[in-house]
């Protein structure tokens, strides 16, 4: 029995019914009664059983696998914690509102973990966990929902390092996402106490990563000032990274900055090696200075110009930076910067400075592939971006302009599925987003038909998280499909907008479209309710867009004696009274006919 039930458990990744035949046998063993003697075969085979009927949509099966398999005591073996996990997968939240849901798989996860640390035999069961973990809460990794990943991420991440896992990318991963749910829940000393185990432990492990932290240190203040400015000089390409988000920081929590735009086009200058800035600013480096002083309970005092002087007054016992010389931008570093710094002068409508970063991304040496298709993302925002006032212009040469850029973003889509980079896709189908919002008015958006539906697929497919502009997308696809006809597709297309509104901000529109579009396939059945056979009618009328003057004014006519009957025949024929040809009697006399014609007992 044993031996048969497994080899059809191998069989069922190719033939479903294996799968049954053998849930059948498990169920068998479990009616016989316990007098009958010992079980016929292992309990393995219970959670195997339910591993795959996960793998092939049958929760039904796999939950009654695993009650079979925990009725019983459970062998602390691997497949006890394997049962967890298969427990925690059919617990797994299906959207970022079921809050509670996380809750009750992540009960499960931990239990898992929880057995699998105590013996370094199972430690591989942990590392399943975090994979887990992080299929089934990737809803929740957007704005406004990493929070109550928190206290569950937390730990997973410190499981990990308990068992010395030796993926240090997938940890660094998992710190950075850590770092930002912290964040957002507003836990700051925690999220504080996470970003400095992460740099440490991503300049050991992980040095390309790194950014990544610093990025968060920088924009949140995680970390103090003076060590942020040593941390940056440890390298060229460090120094610029440091000063494009510190720039950004500042900004963003409204700071004054004295010449702006000169800070930029210095660290412009700087990223392209042709002005090596070996010092900050002074009003960076008296701010550093005096953040050392204030540590240190002493008054800030005004800081001398010469050069030699600044490298004395900063006394040793708060650590000022050293000045030294920083080593040039290296080649391969200079694309990533440029186009940090380009999307930076565009926040800031810099387009001056955003058009020099370009023309230095396309002489760079060093550039990918990815980086080649991000040069006609970028190139193509700066010349919508140059039109100024005219974006918005229907001229015909502005909207021939933008189907160029149209298909050119298409393109790049298209290369940047192709080298499986998600990030980049996301961007690219933003910036053909924002291209075709203008055109789409009833009269143009048929020339956008195609690239939404390029959005909408390719977004679908890599399951993005951007799901409010999903949601549009769709919504706008319903429309084009609308003026040709294909109602039916564009019911799907709501059907799809509605399940990515999470927050219901277009409900009612998408009820509208719904009502209306339903009403349009069904336009040969009539409805019992009054308002939807108005409804109907009016649908037929916008329909019948070859039909002449009177066939449209017939169907609106029968749409108002569907709404109200007497009123609507009354001023129809006080419409005649002001052509010269009422008739009181006449009037009435149709009133009471139509009640007649109308009337059911």
């Amino acid at each position: 029995m044993d031996k048969k039930i497994r080899s059809l458990l191998a069989s069922s990744e190719s033939d479903v019914r294996c799968l049954d035949e053998a849930f059948e046998l498990l169920q068998s063993n479990e009616s016989r009664p316990a007098i009958d003697g010992p079980d016929l075969f292992s309990h393995d085979l219970f959670v195997l059983c339910a591993e795959s009927a996960i793998l092939k949509d049958k929760p039904l099966m796999a939950r009654d696998a695993l009650k079979m398999y925990f009725g019983r005591i459970p062998p602390q073996n691997q497949f006890l914690g394997r049962a967890y996990l298969a427990q925690a997968q059919l617990l797994a939240p299906e959207s970022a509102e079921n809050v509670d849901q996380l809750e009750k798989a992540v009960v499960f996860l931990l239990r898992a973990i929880k057995f699998a640390k105590e013996n370094s035999r199972y430690h591989f069961i942990v590392y399943n966990a975090s994979v887990l973990y992080w299929n089934f809460c990737r809803p929740f990794l957007r704005k406004g929902y990493k929070k109550y990943l928190a206290p569950s991420l937390l730990m997973v991440s410190r499981a990990l390092d308990e068992t010395r896992d030796s993926d240090y990318e997938w940890r660094s991963m998992l710190m950075i996402a850590l770092i930002e749910s912290l964040l957002e829940a507003g836990k700051y000393k925690d999220a504080i106490d996470v970003s400095t185990n992460a740099a440490s432990f991503t300049k050991r492990h992980v040095p390309h990563l790194f950014k990544e932290i610093f990025k968060l240190q920088i924009l949140h203040d995680l970390v103090e000032l003076p060590f942020l400015y040593r941390t940056s000089r440890a390298s060229g390409d460090l120094n610029c990274f440091y000063r494009i988000y510190k720039f950004r920081a500042k900004s963003n929590r409204g700071d004054f900055m004295s010449d702006p735009k000169g800070r930029l086009s210095k660290c412009l200058e700087q990223i392209m090696n042709r002005a090596l800035d070996e010092e900050e600013d002074d009003e960076e480096e008296s701010a550093i200075s005096d953040a050392g002083r204030t540590k240190l309970g002493r008054k800030p005092q005004q800081r001398p110009v010469s050069k030699v002087t600044k490298k004395s007054t900063a006394g040793p016992s708060f650590n000022a930076p050293q000045e030294q010389a920083l080593a040039p931008v290296e080649p391969d570093q200079q694309p990533a910067l440029l186009i940090d710094m380009f999307r930076l002068c565009m926040d800031y409508n810099y387009l001056d400075l955003a058009g020099t970063a370009l023309e230095d991304l396309k002489r760079c040496t060093a550039l990918s592939k990815s980086d080649e298709v991000e040069l006609e993302i970028l190139d193509s925002e700066l010349i919508l971006a140059r039109l100024g006032d005219m974006q918005e212009s229907f001229r015909k040469d502005i909207v021939q302009l933008r189907e160029k850029l149209i298909s050119r973003i298409e393109q790049a889509i298209v290369n940047a599925v192709r080298l499986d980079n998600r990030d980049l896709v996301q961007a690219a189908c933003t910036t053909l987003w924002n291209i075709c919002l203008p055109m789409l008015q009833p009269n143009l958006r048929s020339r956008c038909r195609r690239a939404l539906t390029l959005i909408a697929s390719t977004l679908e497919d890599i399951q993005s998280l951007l799901r409010l502009m999903r949601c549009q997308v769709h919504t706008e696809l319903a429309k084009c499909e609308e003026d040709v006809e294909q109602n039916q597709v564009a019911l799907e297309h709501i059907h799809k907008a509605m399940a990515l509104d999470d927050d219901a901000v277009y409900l009612e529109r998408h009820e509208n479209s719904l009502q209306r579009l339903e009403m349009r396939i069904t336009l040969y059945q009539t409805p019992s309710d009054p308002i939807q056979l108005a409804t109907q009618i009016i649908e037929q009328a916008s329909s019948t867009g070859s039909g002449t003057m009177t066939m449209r004014r017939a169907h609106l006519m029968k749409a108002g004696q569907a709404l109200s009957p007497d009123s609507f025949i009354l001023v129809m024929e006080a419409e005649n009274f002001t052509k010269g040809s009422f008739d009181l009697k006449t009037s009435l006399v149709l009133v009471v006919s139509y009640r007649v014609n109308n009337f059911t007992p």
